[in-house]
């Protein structure tokens, strides 16, 4: 790939950005990515905005501490539904099985080296839609090639 980011995933803006899952192996977890873009003022971006990256490959590697808490849609002012909080294999087990069907991100941000995604799902065949996954791997990376233009908030 031409363009590569290592554990700066502050370069980039992932909100409305959909991750389709690639493989999750020994801890590694790999995405496809569309609607990904990347900030203006960074060396990997040569426009003077902010730019839609055409298909990214992410990686999170080594991946420790996995947990899966379930977003409840708001009915009436309040949350529908129960909570759910799952650590460990379960939560790795709940990930994936949302992450399989497709997501669109809301949010991932990093803080103390730990990744959190809110997530949503189309809600077809998962038990919950609406999803935050966080996790602390070891290195980050994100790789592309091409740019569609600019991001969609730049227009």
């Amino acid at each position: 790939m031409q363009y590569k980011a290592e554990n700066k995933l502050d370069i980039f803006e992932f909100h409305d950005a959909e991750l389709s899952l690639g493989c999750f192996y020994k801890n590694t977890l790999v995405f496809s990515a569309t609607h990904l873009n990347i900030h203006k003022h960074t060396k990997q971006n040569p426009g003077d905005c902010d730019l839609e990256i055409e298909r990214a490959v992410l990686r999170f590697e080594h991946m420790e501490s996995v947990t899966f808490e379930n977003r409840s849609p708001i009915e009436n002012g309040n949350p529908a539904g129960e909570q759910i909080v799952l650590e460990g294999a379960d939560a790795v087990k709940e990930m994936l099985s949302g992450f399989v069907k497709g997501i669109r991100v809301f949010a991932l941000f990093e803080e103390n080296r730990r990744i959190i995604m809110d997530c949503i799902t189309d809600g077809i065949g998962v038990d919950f839609a609406f999803f935050t996954v966080a996790f602390t791997p070891q290195t980050t990376s994100v790789e592309w090639d091409a740019y569609i233009g600019p991001a969609w908030y730049e227009t």
